[in-house]
């Protein structure tokens, strides 16, 4: 949706924007409304904020106060309101035709402004002297602009006449002003519906002070980079022109686009948005304008943010360790709950290594696995007592046979994480004696002890 700003002589001036990120304002040709930039706004508006506008006395912006001072800039000016409505602090600027005037003289005025520039299709100066590849028409054009003011009725009824889409299209294509092969009926009836409700007293008022209008002198001091695009088969700017202004701006590139005629930015419209495209991520990946600090003060920069007050960066400090001591003990309170709730590792006999973590037993069997844990000795070293142990020993029957005459294997480790080894029977086949008592003299004797 379309908005207006006041310019500096209170001017309604109309723009567009689409998009968000680093701006590109795309400037128009003459008699020419917003309706050439949309291939451009379509390709660039996902990762840019794309800015289109209509000059005084076009499309849908106000109408100028004096129709004989449409100046370079003026129209300079103009852009100048909407950058600064739309807070835009740097901006790449592209004009087509007599737009190409208008962003050269943005840049002479307010080259701070400009993060680069893409001339399309237009001259720095005088465009009458090479329209059609010749100066002829700096002689016919005196008499027509003293016509369109004398007579404007005449000469507005004359361009309505011509300006159908029956007559017009087909003309145009027929006198090269457009390339056939590529352009679309679609993309040039706005055009010619606009220049048909255009008064043509802007078209010579304006274009008189093309004419006047000269950048060759700020080419050379241009120092943001450029990219000119130019048509190979471009009848109102031919090719040699831009080449020329290229030449004189340094390290500017050019890109001809094969065919193009003077509307080559709708007819090869993908070559032109994939070049200018390049140009970007190549010439102004790095600069401010892309970086995103647009606004000037709006943002700060990371790792300038002011630093906290001594007395507050203390309370702060303190506060965070109360919660981390606070956040401790809570820990170390549920561990020791789960500590609880898990069945404690029993002490592994001489020459086992103890397991890691002990196992939780089953429920229905807790009391029969404590009374068998609390029987169990150690065979292998008669009158040693084994260690009683909380720990509930394996669903296993204490009371087994062990083989006769063999001790238990040392080092073994448990089947089990907690579980304790099932103690075997004597050679007598007796029971052992329960947990704390020695066993009989007779017995410790055979062992030899």
């Amino acid at each position: 949706m379309g908005k207006y700003v006041e310019s500096f002589d209170s001017t309604r001036i109309y723009y567009e924007t689409r998009g968000k990120g680093p701006a590109i304002v795309a400037c128009n040709g003459i008699c020419v409304s917003t309706f050439f930039w949309s291939y451009l706004a379509d390709y660039f508006s996902p990762n840019h904020r794309v800015v289109t506008w209509d000059y005084r006395s076009h499309g849908k912006s106000g109408r100028a106060p004096d129709l004989k001072d449409l100046t370079m800039e003026n129209n300079a000016r103009d852009l100048l309101a909407i950058l600064d409505r739309l807070g835009v602090e740097k901006a790449l600027l592209t004009g087509h035709s007599m737009g190409v005037q208008t962003i050269l003289t943005f840049c002479r005025l307010f080259p701070e402004r400009v993060a680069g520039l893409i001339p399309v299709l237009g001259t720095f100066e005088k465009p009458i002297s090479s329209f059609l590849h010749t100066d002829k028409f700096t002689y016919a054009f005196p008499f027509l602009y003293h016509l369109a003011f004398a007579a404007p009725w005449l000469v507005n009824g004359v361009v309505r006449a011509v300006m159908k889409d029956y007559i017009a299209f087909p003309s145009a294509k027929i006198i090269r002003f457009v390339n056939g092969d590529f352009i679309k009926a679609w993309d040039m009836k706005p055009y010619f519906r606009h220049l048909a409700k255009q008064d043509m007293r802007v078209l010579f008022g304006m274009g008189a002070h093309m004419q006047k209008n000269s950048a060759r002198d700020l080419l050379p001091k241009i120092k943001v980079p450029v990219l000119v695009v130019a048509g190979e088969n471009d009848l109102f700017t031919p090719w040699r022109v831009s080449r020329e202004m290229a030449d004189m701006i340094p390290g500017a590139e050019l890109l001809t686009i094969p065919r193009g005629s003077h509307a080559a930015l709708v007819e090869q419209p993908e070559l032109m948005n994939l070049r200018i495209e390049k140009f970007i991520r190549e010439r102004l990946a790095d600069s401010v304008w892309m970086n995103g600090k647009q606004a000037g003060a709006g943002k700060k920069s990371a790792g300038t943010a002011k630093p906290a007050p001594a007395g507050r960066k203390k309370a702060a400090g303190e506060k965070n360790l109360a919660v981390a001591r606070a956040a401790k003990e809570v820990k170390a309170g549920k561990k020791a709950e789960s500590k609880k709730a898990e069945t404690p590792v029993m002490e592994a006999p001489a020459g086992e290594k103890a397991p890691k973590k002990a196992a939780r037993p089953k429920k229905a069997a807790v009391a029969k696995l404590e009374t068998a844990a609390m029987e169990a000795t150690d065979p292998g070293t008669p009158g040693k007592v084994a260690t009683p142990s909380p720990v509930p020993a394996p669903e296993k029957k204490a009371s087994a046979k062990a083989r006769p005459g063999k001790k238990a294997a040392p080092g073994k480790k448990s089947k089990a994480a907690g579980e304790a080894k099932p103690a075997p029977k004597e050679k007598t086949g007796k029971k052992a004696s329960r947990a704390g008592k020695a066993e009989s003299p007779k017995k410790a004797g055979t062992t030899g002890e």
